[in-house]
């Protein structure tokens, strides 16, 4: 394999062709502008329930269809994907204040600690609020699949304190299917759930100071990419190619332009805290976010 070698101070870059996507989220801003603004959000808002109570709706599944057992519906979740559990007494909705939670919320009450959500059709980033009942503290797992069923990220154990919201987000490749596992006869609490599909949007796999792998999404099909770095700041790009265009990097140095949608780059520990980088699609001339080494 050839590998590219390009050297600068303490942003030293290996690269070389690889394949591979998964990263999370930090933030709802982040997840929102990745959207465009956009996207779809569940705020479970729609049902009927009591400041301080909570109802299983005799549902073992929800989308925008379902008429629940407690005679509500449809149009309690928006059209685009679909909740589901099994065992246990059901899907629940939590009423606002129940146990300390801020807002209507939901949740699985299944044996197994398990509330499935599958979208209509893959989606490139998703994110939602975790909650667990105050007094009752809980971990969270996400099992996220894609749509040849094959798991592409499992997290890191989340953990929930209570009534207080986490906030989990994921970008990632034909997203289709997600798990959220707790440790109780329930699954964790989720809030305002926000899905659809990403613009031009760069992200990243593995730790800095190793191997970590770049990769583009909703990129122009066959076109050339421009992966460049540098520190963080303000440039706008007065060449022939791609002229006025603007990225968060100050004096970027160009590290591969490339038809490949995925590389692989040796990051060294003194890029950490450094370094961004970001992409170009040099077919339309637009940029992607950036990242933070």
């Amino acid at each position: 394999m050839k590998i590219h070698a390009i050297c600068a101070g303490v942003a030293a870059l290996c690269l070389l062709g690889s394949t591979g996507l998964a990263q999370e989220i930090g933030d709802r801003g982040t997840l929102e502008g990745l959207l465009g603004g956009g996207g779809t959000l569940d705020d479970f808002e729609a049902y009927v329930v009591g400041v301080g109570g909570a109802e299983n709706i005799n549902s073992f599944v929800l989308d925008d269809t379902t008429v629940t057992g407690t005679g509500q519906g449809p149009g309690l979740v928006q059209d685009g994907s679909t909740y589901s559990c099994t065992g246990g007494n059901g899907l629940q909705w939590n009423g606002d204040t129940y146990f300390g939670l801020g807002s209507k919320t939901f949740l699985a009450n299944t044996s197994d600690g398990r509330l499935t959500i599958q979208y209509d059709n893959p989606i490139g980033a998703f994110g939602f609020d975790l909650h667990a009942f105050d007094g009752f503290p809980d971990t969270a797992t996400i099992t996220i699949l894609d749509s040849s069923g094959a798991t592409i990220y499992t997290s890191g154990a989340i953990s929930l304190g209570g009534s207080a919201g986490v906030f989990f987000g994921y970008q990632g490749t034909a997203i289709s299917t997600v798990y959220v596992d707790g440790t109780y006869g329930w699954s964790p609490i989720i809030d305002d759930h926000l899905y659809g599909d990403t613009g031009f949007s760069l992200s990243a796999s593995g730790t800095c100071g190793g191997n970590m792998t770049f990769s583009v999404s909703n990129e122009t099909s066959g076109g050339t990419i421009a992966y460049v770095y540098g520190v963080p700041g303000s440039y706008t790009h007065g060449g022939p190619v791609c002229g006025g265009v603007t990225l968060a990097i100050s004096n970027p140095t160009l590290a591969q332009l490339t038809t490949a949608t995925s590389v692989t780059a040796f990051v060294p520990p003194s890029a950490c805290g450094v370094i961004r980088v970001q992409a170009v699609d040099v077919s339309t001339c637009t940029a992607s976010n950036s990242i933070d080494l």
